[in-house]
């Protein structure tokens, strides 16, 4: 990793951007979600509709990790990041732009 690589959550925080190291934490979050999005959707795509195991299995292998990314970034273009910044740092309120 590069310390000028804007992609990693450690290295906007180091920057102190923290708008950016919040939206990495909340991606990051979304994909460690992962293994209970697996979980949850397999049984509700079992029982539910009766698919087989198989076709469960190859689905929400996909579905927990897509899914959830696709998730996290609808809501952070909703401002949940922003939200977040507000709640939590509000020391940063002043800093921060709408």
């Amino acid at each position: 990793m590069h310390a000028e690589n804007p992609c990693c959550f450690s290295w906007a925080a180091r920057q102190r951007q923290w708008s950016l190291h919040v939206e990495w934490m909340l991606r990051s979050f979304a994909v460690t979600l992962a293994a209970l999005a697996l979980r949850g959707e397999s049984y509700l795509m079992y029982y539910v509709f009766e698919t087989k195991p198989i076709e469960t299995y190859l689905t929400v292998t996909w579905l927990s990790w897509v899914g959830n990314l696709i998730l996290v970034e609808l809501l952070l273009e909703a401002g949940v990041g922003r939200y977040f910044l507000r709640e939590f740092m509000p020391e940063l309120r002043s800093k921060l732009v709408a």
